[in-house]
């Protein structure tokens, strides 16, 4: 009995040091840590212990563009968009036909309102830049650095930092609000083919 309890013990132990330790899920951060902070939050080693840890196969680091590109500051007056409709038209004088035929016309000043309104603004787009990297545990020893325990490390992080807005160029912001033009020139037909009774 007692050399088939030794031998399951044997078994047991045999089997736990021989399979390795799951790996830590990797971490994704984007509250702006460093690798290095991943990996200190992530694995938490003992201090006393003299176990540190650091991050690995470290890549990216790239800024890429997120999101639309934003208005920032104007580059232009507003201006009026759309067909306008006129209005309070003031004939002036200056009667003139338009080329042969018997209309007569006059130039004017009405108020122009068009439908919307539209500004030219400078646009900027926002960037990130992610870094993915795997993080290990390791430690001095006599022999020279030795990453320890196997199984306690980490693959596959990230962090993505946000990096500094770049130009997009400019565009035209339109809005539904209207837009009025006080004292437009226009040509106002006010008699059509008269004839020597009117």
């Amino acid at each position: 009995m007692k050399r088939a309890l030794l031998a399951a013990t044997a078994i047991t132990f045999a089997s736990l040091v021989s399979t390795p330790a799951l790996a830590v899920p990797p971490m994704h951060d984007t509250s702006g840590m460093s690798p290095q902070d991943v990996c200190d939050e992530q694995l938490r080693p003992n201090f006393q212990s003299g176990f540190m840890t650091e991050p690995t196969n470290v890549q990216g680091g790239t800024l890429v563009p997120v999101g639309n590109p934003y208005p920032t500051t104007a580059a232009g007056a507003p201006e009026g968009d759309g067909t306008p409709v006129y209005s309070n038209v003031l004939v002036g004088n200056g009667y003139y036909r338009n080329g042969q035929s018997p209309n007569v016309w006059a130039e004017s000043q009405a108020t122009a309102t068009y439908p919307r309104t539209r500004q030219l603004f400078n646009f900027e787009q926002a960037t990130q830049s992610v870094t993915t990297f795997d993080c290990e545990v390791w430690k001095e020893v006599a022999h020279g650095r030795e990453i320890l325990p196997p199984g306690l490390q980490s693959i596959g992080n990230s962090t993505t930092v946000a990096g500094t807005p770049i130009p997009a160029g400019q565009d035209y912001v339109i809005t539904n609000v209207p837009f009025v033009v006080h004292g437009v020139v226009v040509n106002a037909l006010i008699c059509i083919s008269p004839n020597n009774t009117t």
